[in-house]
C-alpha cells in the first residue's frame, strides 16, 4: 500500500486532519475512547508514517499459523491475537486479493493485521492458493465460510462480532460467504473494497471496454491482469476438455486478442463456440444475449460467483468502499451493490479519489488537492476506522 514519496511535513497535515475530525466526531457522537482509538489506528496504518503509535506503545500480537477444515479441504491461515486478557475480542477475516504473490504474508496485509491486533481485534488471514495463482474458484468461498466457523469457536473471539473483509475479488468472495446460509446470521459486518457485483457486468466491461453506470454507457480501459483472470475463468468453466484446449490455443496467454485461426474455431463444440462468441464480442448491448447462449453449467457458475445472486440471504450490514478511478473494477459495480442491498438492509457506500484500485495514491500536496482530495478522503477513512473501533 506504499505510495509515491510525500513532501516533508505531509504528516503534520494528516495529523491536523485527524485532530479536527476526531474533535468534531467526539463532540457530535462520542464516545471519546473510540474516536481516539480510530485516530491512533489511522496514524499507525498510514503509508510512510514517521511514527506508528500502536507499534510504539502497545504490546505485539501473538501470531501463529493455524489450519481449519472447509469444504473437504484444510485451509492454512495466520492468526493474530491481541495481548492476552480475560475478555473476548471482535474478529476480522482479512482476505488477500487475487494475484498477490505472498498471499497472507503480503507486507501490506501483515501491517494491517498487526495494527488491528494491537488495537484489540483478532485477525484471521487465510491463504487462498487459487487467488495467488490468479484463479477464481468456488472452493475459496467455502474457505471463508469455514473461517467464520473457526473464529466463532475460538475461546478469545466474541462470536457475535465477526467481520468479513476483502479486496477486489476477495471482497466479492467475502460477500458470497456472508450470503451463505451456514454462517450468514453469524457475520456482524462485511467490508468490501473494490468488489464486483456481477461477473456478467465484468465480462461486458472487459470484452467491450464499456460498462453501464446507472444506465449510461461509459468507456473503460481495464488493467492487463483483469483480462488474464477473467479469460482464464471463462475457459476453466469448460467441461469439454477439447474445447478448453482449443480456447487456450485461440486465446494464448489468456489474452482476448488471440490467434483466432478459423481451423481452431471450427473444431469447437456448440458450447465452446458460444464461449468464443462471448469473448470476441465487442458490442456491450449483446453481452446478456451471449451469456444466455452459454451452457447451463457455465451460466450457473457465473451466477454462483456473483454477489448479486444471493443478496436476499445477506443478513450483515455492508461497508462498501471503492476508488472512483479504479482501473480493475468499475466503481459502478459497488454503486449497483449498494443500490440493490439498501431496500433489504443497511449499506454504506464510500467512494475515494485517493485510491487506485485498493492502493492509495498521493497527488502533489497543493492547497487545492489538500482541500478537495486529502481532507475529504482522510475524513472518510477515519470514519471507517471509527466504525471498526466501535466493535472493540
Amino acid at each position: 500500500m506504499e505510495g509515491p514519496f510525500l513532501p516533508p511535513g505531509w504528516y503534520r497535515w494528516v495529523a491536523a486532519v485527524l485532530l479536527l475530525a476526531g474533535t468534531w466526531h467526539w463532540a457530535e457522537t462520542g464516545p471519546p475512547r473510540t474516536a481516539l482509538r480510530a485516530a491512533v489506528l489511522m496514524l499507525d496504518l498510514f503509508p510512510g508514517s514517521p511514527w506508528r503509535p500502536l507499534t510504539a506503545f502497545r504490546p505485539a500480537p501473538t501470531v501463529a499459523e493455524v489450519s481449519y477444515p472447509a469444504g473437504g479441504r484444510t485451509i492454512r491461515a495466520d492468526l493474530y491475537l491481541p495481548p492476552a486478557g480475560e475478555r473476548r475480542h471482535p474478529a476480522i477475516i482479512a482476505v488477500h486479493g487475487v494475484g498477490v504473490p505472498q498471499g497472507m504474508r503480503d507486507p501490506r496485509l501483515v501491517r494491517l493485521a498487526e495494527s488491528l491486533a494491537r488495537s484489540g481485534i483478532v485477525v484471521l488471514m487465510p491463504q487462498l492458493e487459487a487467488m495467488v495463482q490468479m484463479r477464481m474458484v468456488r472452493e475459496d468461498v467455502d474457505a471463508l465460510v469455514g473461517g467464520v466457523s473457526y473464529l466463532a469457536g475460538h475461546p478469545q473471539v466474541d462470536p457475535h462480532r465477526i467481520v468479513l473483509g476483502g479486496f477486489c475479488v476477495s471482497a466479492a468472495f467475502s460477500l458470497l460467504a456472508a450470503e451463505d446460509p451456514r454462517i450468514n446470521e453469524g457475520v456482524a459486518l462485511v467490508i468490501s473494497f473494490g468488489s464486483y457485483y456481477s461477473l456478467t457486468n465484468m465480462l461486458r466491461a472487459l470484452t467491450t471496454e464499456t460498462y453501464f453506470c446507472q444506465g449510461e454507457a461509459r468507456p473503460w480501459a481495464p488493467e492487463a491482469h483483469v483480462e488474464l483472470v477473467m479469460v482464464r475463468k471463462v475457459i476453466e468453466m469448460q467441461r469439454n476438455a477439447s474445447d478448453a484446449t482449443l480456447l487456450q490455443q485461440i486465446f494464448t496467454d489468456d489474452k482476448l486478442v488471440g490467434a483466432g485461426e478459423p481451423s481452431l474455431v471450427e473444431q469447437l463444440s456448440p458450447s465452446g463456440r458460444a464461449t468464443y462468441e462471448l469473448l470476441t464480442n465487442r458490442d456491450p448491448y449483446r453481452v446478456d444475449e451471449l451469456v444466455e447462449q452459454l451452457p447451463d453449467y457455465a451460466k450457473e457458475e457465473l451466477a454462483a460467483l456473483s454477489p448479486e445472486t444471493g443478496l436476499a440471504r445477506l443478513q450483515a450490514p455492508l461497508l462498501i468502499l471503492h476508488g472512483i478511478a479504479d482501473p480493475t473494477t468499475p466503481y459502478c459495480e459497488s454503486q449497483a451493490l449498494a443500490e440493490a442491498i439498501r431496500p433489504r438492509g443497511k449499506a454504506q457506500l464510500i467512494l475515494f479519489w485517493l485510491f487506485h484500485h485498493v492502493n492509495p495514491v498521493f497527488p502533489p500536496l497543493t492547497a487545492s488537492n489538500l482541500l478537495s482530495l486529502y481532507v475529504p478522503d482522510l475524513a472518510k477513512l477515519y470514519g471507517i476506522l471509527y466504525q471498526i473501533m466501535a466493535l472493540v
